[in-house]
């Protein structure tokens, strides 16, 4: 899920900002939000049941969501920058962060 979030992020930079970062253009950002909470909830149910260290999941899904947009927004807004790592490994690396 992580991976496909950020592939399709770095590859579409325009629609992940309308989406994501454009709310005040749109008339009715609730959907905005909607969205986001259900990208949340999705995570949240993935992380579940793993080992957390007793942490809440709601809590981690909404940080590990937290992580993975500033990946996708620095790599956008970085474009140029040589990375040293694919964007999909460094999406797998905090999903490890998160879950181990």
């Amino acid at each position: 899920m992580a991976i496909a979030y950020a592939t399709w992020a770095v590859a579409n930079p325009g629609a992940y900002q309308l989406l994501f970062e454009g709310r005040d253009l749109l008339e009715n950002p609730t959907t905005i939000d909607a969205g986001v909470d259900r990208l949340q909830g999705r995570l949240e149910d993935r992380l579940r049941g793993l080992p957390a260290g007793g942490r809440n999941e709601t809590v981690q899904a909404e940080l590990l969501w937290i992580a993975l947009h500033g990946l996708v927004v620095t790599r956008i807004r970085k474009a140029h920058h040589a990375w040293r790592r694919e964007v999909t490994e460094d999406a797998l690396l905090l999903v490890d962060a998160f879950t181990a």
